[in-house]
């Protein structure tokens, strides 16, 4: 669907290509996106992350991919932050405008009795990424063809036909008790990075 313009003549619609191009050239802050196509309290979460971020160092990046901001610590990607809306829907397994994290936990197996004694497991297994099918938007690409997707044992549960694109942890639209969780991981990770 196009836009009107000021002069209530339709907007023409780009390509997703055309549109990454685009952002390639502006790099744009995430901020600026987030508050152009999020609303509400999915729109005041993200920003509450994103500072959050920012004052502890986590400095969103654009990553060169649609719609994506990565962290990185120690030369490594930590997280990547991306927002699905308009066409990306696709991608997305809700039907509104969306953003997700998804966690790269490198060294997860130095603090899972942190995240067990905190009670924080739910988090990581209730956001498992997705059951792979033959119809998921990764197998398309032929240099990461997901179906039948991998079994993994995450802090002692077993998980089947998990979507073998890493990482398995993608947390979509979370609430604020998500996020404290998601940021105390990310701190741990930091930690378990920092002390190789």
């Amino acid at each position: 669907m196009s836009e009107v313009r000021k002069d209530n003549k339709p907007t023409p619609k780009i390509t997703p290509a055309e549109f990454l191009s685009e952002q390639k050239k502006t790099k744009p802050k995430i901020e600026s996106v987030v508050n152009e196509h999020l609303c509400g309290v999915i729109k005041d979460n993200a920003l509450d992350f994103i500072t959050y971020l920012r004052e502890n160092k986590f400095n969103p990046n654009y990553a060169g991919m649609l719609n994506a901001w990565k962290v990185t610590y120690k030369g490594r990607t930590l997280c990547y932050i991306r927002l699905f809306y308009d066409d990306m829907k696709a991608w997305s397994p809700h039907d509104n405008d969306t953003w997700v994290v998804s966690l790269y936990l490198e060294h997860l197996n130095r603090y899972e009795d942190t995240l067990i004694n905190e009670n924080m497991q739910n988090v990581l297994w209730d956001n498992i990424r997705g059951y792979c099918t033959d119809g998921c938007p990764s197998t398309k690409e032929k240099y990461r063809p997901c179906f039948p997707g991998v079994n993994i044992t995450l802090l002692g549960k077993e998980f089947k036909r998990v979507c073998a694109c890493y990482p398995h942890i993608w947390t979509w639209n979370p609430n604020k008790s998500t996020l404290n969780s998601v940021k105390r991981i990310l701190e741990l990770e930091r930690q378990a990075r920092a002390t190789k």
